[in-house]
């Protein structure tokens, strides 16, 4: 195939949510079907209504895509989004440092309108790559106000999302905490902004703590909640040694509370027979590759959800000590499982035979696999005919591409946001010719305000290492001061 198109492209995206992109290399990620080189696909009121080559174009304008490759767009099935302010202030933080660093410091500065700004940048960012649903575990609801931040960024960014209600301030102290989600705040969020048809974009779950953040009787106000609403759950369970002690799912199963549906994040430290339970009560799951890793949450439970009969899907988290780069959680979900697999063959004195995870199963994850997890299989995941045009293209005119022999496995091994020339959600572009339709220069100047005012009332400075150090408590989930008020975490020494 070609490098890149010989034909400019418009320079603007084509008006509405009706269009034939013309030659690409079409990677559908249906199953039984395999790539399709030199193949149209046909947009008609953000609908694919065609796949093949040649098609007739209905009237609609056409796009060049020769030597560009087309996919579904990616499915980020857990990210908190508000956190994008402080952005990578977290690289050599662990996991209790996280607690510390966020649920007793950064969470307690936030306004609304820094809830707006980093829950847009999150949102931009993530498009920027070819991610076209997203989970937005939001756990900084601390008012109305806040809740209403949230989704104003969400209706201007524009991806599909699911907004996950996870409490605020109050829930996510003195863990696991008794105190249950709002009741009246979420069904006040549900009415005002999520009473919505089935074609609508957005969409809303209980962000749940689960037994090892919250007391039963806080768990189960919480999934009463959710069936109260009619809404999914996503729930962090088995992240961390706690999970040990607690037994998260035994807990959920000896209260009833495994239901279909529901999200189950992490997952580092659960058993086997933990793993059956999820998948004979229909639940889903969310590994977190690249944080797990970085913050020694666990080692990923990949091979062992899959011998479950469980489909992954593939999220973030967060981006304070992460990327959030849903590439980098595909090859690290990929180089993860077949090191644990190489690693033990090597051990037993075998030279590893086979691969126990591909490439393109890891790219299912992200795709197939996380439209699953939200619910939305109907609807995105794959290229088919029939559902929404939620697709990311990629220009494989790139050095690093040269010269092109396996299109899909050459980005999975290296592509990233650089490559992504055009993503479209139900239709309608909102990155194209290789930059996002939406650049407002005053969103990013309002964020590094913002950021500013929250590192001032932390007492840091940009640019300056900051690693809380008030890990020494026997339980690193009592994040309250001595007085049984939030307070800020300390910090070491600056190291740099």
């Amino acid at each position: 195939m070609t490098h890149g198109s010989t034909r400019p492209r418009p320079k603007m995206p084509p008006d509405g949510d009706s269009f034939v992109l013309r030659s690409g290399w079409v990677a559908t990620m249906a199953a039984g079907t395999g790539d399709l080189p030199g193949h149209d696909v046909r947009v008609e009121d953000g609908v694919i209504t065609g796949i093949g080559p040649d098609l007739d174009s209905h009237g609609l304008p056409s796009i060049d895509a020769r030597g560009c490759l087309v996919l579904p767009g990616l499915v980020d099935t857990h990210r908190h989004t508000w956190e994008t302010l402080v952005r990578g202030v977290g690289a050599d933080w662990l996991q209790g440092h996280y607690f510390a660093g966020i649920h007793r410091g950064a969470r307690l500065r936030f306004t609304p309108d820094d809830v707006r700004l980093g829950t847009l940048l999150g949102l931009l960012d993530a498009l920027d790559e070819g991610v076209t649903t997203v989970v937005d575990w939001s756990h900084i609801i601390e008012t109305a106000e806040h809740a209403a931040a949230a989704v104003d960024a969400i209706t201007q960014a524009g991806p599909r999302v699911v907004f996950g209600f996870g409490g605020g301030t109050r829930q996510w102290q003195d863990l696991p905490s008794p105190i249950p989600l709002d009741a009246d705040l979420a069904r006040r969020i549900r009415a005002e902004h999520f009473a919505v048809g089935p074609r609508s974009l957005h969409s809303m779950a209980i962000a749940a703590r689960g037994p090892e953040f919250s007391d039963m009787t806080a768990v189960e106000h919480d999934w009463r909640l959710a069936d109260e609403l009619d809404l999914p759950i996503s729930v962090h369970v088995g992240g961390g040694l706690k999970a040990l002690t607690y037994r998260p799912i035994a807990r959920l199963r000896d209260h009833g509370l495994l239901r279909p549906g529901t999200t189950y994040i992490h997952g580092n430290h659960l058993s086997d027979e933990d793993w059956a339970h999820i998948a004979g009560s229909g639940g889903h799951v969310s590994l977190v590759p690249e944080v797990d890793l970085m913050m020694g949450i666990g080692d990923l439970p990949t091979n062992r959800v899959r011998a479950a009969g469980l489909q992954p899907s593939l999220s973030t988290d967060e981006v304070a000590s992460g990327s959030g780069s849903l590439m980098t959680a595909i090859r690290t979900v990929l180089a993860a499982e077949r090191a644990r697999a190489n690693g033990a063959a090597l051990r037993a004195g075998r030279s590893p035979a086979t691969v126990t995870l591909t490439a393109r199963e890891a790219l299912e994850f992200a795709t197939v696999g996380g439209a699953a997890a939200c619910g939305l299989a109907d609807r995105t995941g794959s290229l088919v005919p029939g559902k929404d045009a939620d697709l990311l293209v990629v220009n494989l005119g790139a050095l690093k591409f040269s010269p092109v022999n396996d299109p899909v496995d050459q980005f999975i091994l290296s592509g990233d946001r650089s490559d992504v020339e055009a993503v479209a959600v139900r239709g309608r572009f909102l990155k194209y010719r290789g930059k996002l339709v939406q650049r407002d220069r005053g969103v990013l100047d309002a964020a590094a305000s913002a950021r500013d005012r929250i590192f001032r009332e932390l007492g840091k400075q940009v640019g300056r290492h900051w690693l809380p150090r008030d890990l020494d408590a026997p339980d690193w989930f009592t994040t309250r001061g001595a007085a049984g008020e939030p307070a800020a975490p300390g910090d070491a020494e600056d190291t740099r």
